[in-house]
């Protein structure tokens, strides 16, 4: 793993698929069960009061015991929600 990138707290609000935009999932149990993540990207806030939502690159690896999300740009992202938390708002 590339080490110079800085982790980023990351509040995810939803999974957009890359292919088709009008699968979104809401949580990360929606979207391990349609199966292939590296076909995603997400939406995050970067603080929970904050009203700017930022835009992620598509998932690489999920890693779901660091609760961390690693894009194909080398980004890591620290999940900051708890489990079962991530929703859309």
């Amino acid at each position: 793993m590339n080490n110079k990138n800085a982790v980023r707290g990351a509040i995810i609000t939803e999974f957009i698929n890359s292919k088709d935009k009008n699968m979104k999932f809401s949580s990360v149990q929606e979207l391990i069960k349609e199966g292939n993540v590296g076909d995603f990207y997400f939406k995050y806030k970067r603080k929970e009061e904050s009203e700017n939502i930022h835009t992620a690159n598509r998932i690489m690896k999920l890693d779901l015991y660091k609760k961390e999300i690693i894009t194909v740009d080398r980004n890591v992202y620290k999940i900051l929600n708890q489990y079962g938390e991530i929703r859309a708002k």
